[in-house]
């Protein structure tokens, strides 16, 4: 039997979480967290809410965030890299902005 929140909660494509996600991330939280110590970590953003958790440990920071936001719909991204993950290749951050 499903719950009220889940019977009104809306399903994101992962293309529709991927552009919320980038477009939160680039709006409000972006200028917060790309600092000098948080450079590489992930960060995981709650695309309803807008809320985010950011540290090293990917299972523990999701976790984090889906502790205070258990209906969350989440997006990982690493702070000042273009992707959170890389195979088989060397990342190179970003350019500043």
């Amino acid at each position: 039997m499903t719950s009220p929140t889940q019977q009104r909660r809306r399903a994101f494509t992962p293309d529709e979480v991927g552009e919320r996600g980038e477009a939160l991330y680039e709006s409000k939280i972006r200028a917060q967290v790309e600092t000098d110590e948080n450079i590489g970590k992930l960060i995981w953003i709650d695309i309803l809410s807008g809320d985010d958790a950011i540290g090293e440990d990917h299972l523990e920071t999701g976790l984090r965030l889906k502790a205070t936001r258990p209906d969350a719909e989440m997006l990982t991204l690493r702070t000042g890299y273009p992707a959170a993950f890389s195979r088989g290749f060397r990342m190179l951050p970003s350019p500043p902005r």
